[in-house]
């Protein structure tokens, strides 16, 4: 998958939601009511990376 993505779902905007406070993704939202809500993540940020790394590690010992 290639940056920027666009998802429209409202579950998926709100797992966007949860990676932007988690600091883990620059992303754009659109603004609260639109009537077409968006969220375009822009690129994966230092601590999104650590914690990609963190769980393919973790997934790796589970083999």
């Amino acid at each position: 998958m290639q940056l920027p993505v666009t998802v429209t779902k409202p579950e998926d905007i709100d797992k966007v939601r949860v990676l932007r406070a988690a600091e883990q993704v620059a992303c754009t939202l659109s603004a609260p009511g639109s009537k077409a809500p968006f969220a375009r993540v822009l690129a994966i940020t230092r601590e999104g990376r650590a914690a990609l790394a963190l769980e393919h590690i973790t997934e790796r010992r589970k083999r």
